[in-house]
Order: structure tokens, then sequence, then C-alpha cells
């Protein structure tokens, strides 16, 4: 699963669904929660692949597994992988399918069930993923403030992936970079990446 997240990132795609599909050859032997992971990961593939229909499948079922995984006994690794980490996950992929539309509702949906207390680096993620589809949506202040928010945990946790994804908005907020609003998030942002070098 884990390589099949590397190939994926790297732009190959068929690649990581070949390897997240041979993740799944053990099955039986998987908690539920890594068989989430694995199908999060698959879904992952097929929307770069831009398969929509398979993508919803594979999410359908990760959700499932992931929901059967907060009861599991068994330890593993992934106790993170939550139905709200999945559709976290899966509405990042609503973006690259070209939806920002149901990814922000999506993001949303996850934003509403999301443990309180734990996994405030994924909140964060999820929040500047968020943002990001909002920009995609062209609701620029929407976007900014929820850019914000995610700004803040990233300064709390030091997390890579927020400020990766960070970005990402800030790209898709290049448009609009005369707005005083955007200036400033951009520049925090860019103190923010400094400050971590």
């Amino acid at each position: 699963m884990r390589k099949s997240n590397i190939a994926t990132e790297a732009g190959h795609p068929g690649q990581g669904l070949g390897l997240a599909n041979a993740a799944l050859n053990m099955a039986s032997t998987l908690t539920p929660r890594l068989r989430a992971v694995s199908l999060r990961q698959i879904a992952n593939a097929h929307a770069l692949l831009n398969e929509p229909r398979e993508f919803e499948s594979a999410v359908d079922e990760a959700i499932q597994q992931a929901a059967r995984g907060i009861t599991q006994l068994e330890p593993d690794n992934a106790a993170y992988c939550t139905p709200s980490y999945v559709e976290m996950e899966a509405g990042m992929s609503w973006v690259l399918l070209k939806k920002p539309d149901v990814a922000v509702a999506v993001f949303e949906q996850s934003l509403t069930k999301w443990p309180s207390a734990t996994q405030t680096r994924d909140k964060g993620l999820c929040l500047a993923r968020l943002a990001t589809a909002s920009a995609a949506q062209g609701e620029i202040e929407r976007a900014v403030q929820i850019g914000a928010e995610a700004l803040t945990i990233a300064q709390q946790t030091g997390s890579a992936r927020i400020r990766a994804q960070l970005g990402a908005l800030c790209d898709h907020l290049a448009p609009a970079g005369r707005l005083p609003s955007v200036q400033d998030l951009q520049e925090q942002l860019l103190q923010l990446v400094q400050h971590a070098a």
C-alpha cells in the first residue's frame, strides 16, 4: 500500500493501482483498517486515471471497512484510518476529477464527524484541501478564511503535508493575488516555509 502511494504521488497511477490491488490480495489476513487504506489507495489511483465509477466504488468500500475498523480489536499501523479520514482523501480525488463542488461537500461532511481531540494534523490537511476546493470553485474569500485556519494548525504541528497543500491553495489563488487577504495568506505561508527550512 505504501509503495502504491509513492507510485501515485510520483505520477504513476497504473503502477500504484497494481500495487494497491496486490496489497488486497492478502485481504483475509488484513484488519478492516488496513483493507480501508488499501482501498483508499485504489480509489486514488482510479481518480488519477480518470475512472470515476471505479473510484466511487473503491471509496464506498473503503468507508465501510474504516467503519468496521472503529471496533476492531486487532492492532495495526492504521489507527488513523477512520471514515472521516477516508472521506477527506476521497475529497481530494474529486478535485482531481474536476468536481470541486462535490469535493467541498465531502470535506464539509468529513469535518462534521472529525474527532475533536485527535488527528489534529489530518484535520488541518482536510481544511487545507477544503480551502483548495473552494478556490477551484472561485470562492476566494472562503478559501482564504479556511486556509488561514489550516495554516494555524500547520504552525502548531509542523506538518509538511499541510504546508504542501497550502502551497497548492496559493497556486489556485494566484489569479486573485492582488487581493489583500490573498497576499496576507501567501506571506504567512512563506514565513512558515522559511521557518521550517
